[in-house]
């Protein structure tokens, strides 16, 4: 009868520490999934803030791709301007336009203007762009070289 006795309380002792651990295994999988949630939101939380660092980063740097290719076709255009636009300028704003994903600069308004810009950066003379500036086929694209070479850099 002891043993029966013994055989029981052990059974019982054994059920009730088994009750334990699942309830502490299920208290540990509440916890990671808290942690986990937590770790979710703070990445969610970085990545927002990086992305208005990058915002206001831009910003700051003024970094418009518009005015990044214009820089670049402003640029190219001051060094063609000393040897009077020959050679392969043409071909070097097409390069240029590519680079920043436009396929037909010669339609894009602001390739006259950034043109226009560079001959004023290249001080080219006014008689010098007028003669330039005649040669331009489409009166809007002539008006926008006109702009960009008249309004201040």
């Amino acid at each position: 009868m002891k043993l029966k006795i013994l055989l029981l309380t052990l059974s019982l002792t054994l059920v009730f520490q088994n009750c334990s651990i699942v309830t502490s295994i299920s208290n540990s999988s509440d916890s990671l999934n808290s942690i986990s949630n937590s770790v979710i939101k703070l990445s969610d939380s970085v990545n927002s803030l990086s992305r208005s660092i990058s915002s206001i980063s831009g910003s700051l740097k003024g970094n418009k791709p518009e005015s990044l290719y214009k820089t670049d076709v402003r640029d190219i255009t001051a060094l063609y301007a000393k040897d009077g636009l020959e050679g392969n300028f043409q071909k070097d704003i097409s390069k240029i336009a590519l680079k920043h994903g436009i396929s037909d600069w010669e339609a894009y308004p602001a390739t006259y203007i950034a043109i226009g810009e560079g001959l004023r950066k290249a001080k080219v003379e006014p008689n010098l762009f007028n003669r330039f500036h005649t040669k331009i086929e489409n009166k809007e694209s002539a008006l926008l070289l006109k702009v960009g070479y008249t309004q201040n850099l």
